[in-house]
């Protein structure tokens, strides 16, 4: 249900962003990482074409001045916990660890889904299953 939900406003956002940004959705990317100065906490981070970044909040993911069905405090400690559990797995710091959320487009459904990336400082280490962000709490 969560899983689904937080999905569900993740396409939304990379479509929203695409828009805003006059390019295709597969060239926009979110990601999560622990912010280094409230390590329970969660920051979000907007990249087009691979490089231009921006920091965002969720209320930007969301695109809503006010979170009234408390997305944000339904989804954010589900991410926060996944970042702790693939800084244990890997056997690194949080500090070190980030998702990378993308768009992938199926030619065989017509369909937009998205996809997750692990990356462990900066560099691609595997995709994930939305299963393993959402299994940590």
């Amino acid at each position: 249900m969560i899983k689904g939900m937080v999905k569900g406003i993740l396409l939304r956002a990379l479509n929203n962003f695409a828009k805003q940004g006059g390019v295709n959705t597969s060239e926009v990317q979110l990601y999560y990482q622990m912010d280094e100065n409230s390590p329970s906490e969660v920051r979000f981070t907007k990249m087009v074409k691979g490089s231009e970044k921006e920091s965002i909040s969720f209320l930007d993911i969301i695109n809503k001045r006010f979170d009234l069905l408390g997305q944000e405090e339904t989804a954010k400690p589900y991410m926060a916990k996944s970042i702790t559990a693939f800084a244990k797995e890997l056997s690194e710091e949080t500090k070190d660890i980030c998702v990378l959320i993308y768009s992938s487009n199926s030619s065989a459904s017509k369909t937009t889904d998205v996809k997750a990336y692990l990356v462990l400082k900066g560099k691609l280490i595997r995709s994930i299953d939305f299963e393993e962000i959402f299994e940590q709490a």
